[in-house]
């Protein structure tokens, strides 16, 4: 694309913001938050920005008792992605989409914009997974808003909108069907250590979900790369974009479970580790109020409200 150079810098900026509009799926344009990048725009901005006001403001102010909230919010939350997992996969099967390339089908055949209503029901999930985040901070566990928790939400909300608005099928609907997947068993499990330490029993398989986690990523990363090399017609912006985002949590993750379920049971000594967190996907080490395990003090800690040990 050619620009005159007489507009100037700011000239040629606009100019090439209304030649990437012009490669939106036309199909979707009309639908809530998909107009123009401004509202995703400022979703994400907002979401900066109670991170940063947020836990300053919440200093004023007791713990606000949310907890009899996080039961039906989890299972809310997972009853969404088994919808967006199903309704992806039947989809899947009916159009018979190739698992290793796929191009986006740019029609208005009944199946093919149901593809696209289920991917903009993930951007929709991701929305709603802000509120992971505010759990957080008005039950003041700032300590669980690390880089990797923030990283997750920030950049995985405006990367499904950039993924509705122009590619809203094809290989995506796989991706977001398997993240979806796993997030109903991640879900679950935050539903179920809502209930307090008398469900700890049936927490058991945390470490396999993270273990699951892994397996997603490894999964976009080959599955991505060998797309890419067979030279599939799925856009090829987007599949370095998966791929590089995947590889960037799977090393994420990888650094997680060494330090988790390696590292740390090593330093225990034998000692009864305590409850290890579940990382969820895409790149969240604490999730309303979960935590990695910690060492066991033998002494109880100075600042109790500082333990890194709540469970919802």
């Amino acid at each position: 694309m050619e620009f005159g150079g007489s507009g100037g810098l700011l000239h040629q900026i606009i100019e090439r913001y209304k030649w990437v509009q012009t490669l939106a799926d036309e199909r979707v344009v009309d639908w809530p938050l998909m107009t123009s990048p401004l509202a995703a725009l400022m979703i994400t901005m907002g979401y900066f920005l109670i991170v940063v006001v947020g836990p300053k403001a919440m200093t004023h102010f007791k713990p606000l008792p949310v907890a009899k909230l996080l039961f039906p919010y989890n299972i809310s939350v997972a009853c969404l992605n088994l919808y967006i997992a199903v309704e992806g996969l039947h989809l899947v099967w009916l159009l018979k989409y190739n698992w290793v390339c796929e191009p986006v089908r740019y029609t208005i055949d009944p199946l093919e914009m149901r593809v696209a209503a289920v991917l903009w029901w993930y951007l929709i999930s991701k929305l709603i997974e802000f509120c992971d985040t505010i759990f957080i901070i008005i039950r003041k566990k700032v300590e669980h808003l690390t880089p990797l928790h923030i990283y997750h939400h920030s950049t995985m909300f405006f990367l499904c909108w950039i993924g509705v608005r122009y590619v809203a099928g094809g290989s995506a609907v796989q991706c977001a069907l398997v993240n979806s997947l796993v997030h109903v068993f991640m879900y679950i499990y935050y539903a179920i250590a809502s209930l307090g330490h008398t469900w700890k029993q049936f927490l058991w398989w945390k470490r396999y979900i993270t273990i699951l986690q892994m397996v997603q990523f490894i999964m976009g990363v080959v599955m991505g790369t060998n797309a890419l090399i067979r030279g599939c017609a799925f856009p090829v912006w987007m599949q370095y974009m998966l791929v590089l985002y995947a590889f960037s949590f799977l090393l994420l993750f990888c650094n997680f479970y060494r330090r988790a379920y390696i590292i740390q049971p090593k330093k225990e000594k034998g000692e009864d580790t305590q409850e290890n967190a579940v990382i969820k996907f895409p790149g969240i080490d604490t999730i309303n109020g979960l935590q990695p395990p910690q060492k066991r003090h033998r002494h109880p800690p100075r600042n109790q409200n500082a333990s890194l040990h709540p469970i919802h």
